[in-house]
């Protein structure tokens, strides 16, 4: 069962509204981080103790995340009306293990 211990969000309505209510049923805090930045959120998040986050973003930034931390450029920008789209970055020791895209 994947128990997320920390929860990300853009600044934007649509984001914040997609994670809050998956931060509440785990009673944690949904922190809002900065897209043009991410290199600071995932700076944060390697430093973390928490080991299993949720990030909520946007087609043209959390390709861009997944590439930063895989060190490789793999994944495009999504179409804006691509709104179903699940990644799951598992990081071991620092590094980046496995990348699953999910639909939902």
């Amino acid at each position: 069962k994947y128990r997320p211990g920390a929860f990300y969000s853009t600044d934007f309505k649509r984001t914040r509204d997609s994670v809050t209510p998956l931060a509440s049923r785990r009673k944690k805090q949904v922190r809002i981080y900065d897209a043009r930045n991410p290199q600071k959120l995932l700076d944060e998040i390697m430093q973390s103790r928490t080991k299993r986050f949720v990030i909520a973003g946007h087609s043209n930034t959390i390709p861009d995340l997944a590439n930063l931390i895989l060190k490789k450029q793999l994944f495009k920008n999504l179409e804006d009306s691509e709104y179903t789209v699940i990644w799951l970055v598992r990081i071991k020791d620092g590094k980046a293990e496995k990348v699953e895209i999910l639909d939902y």
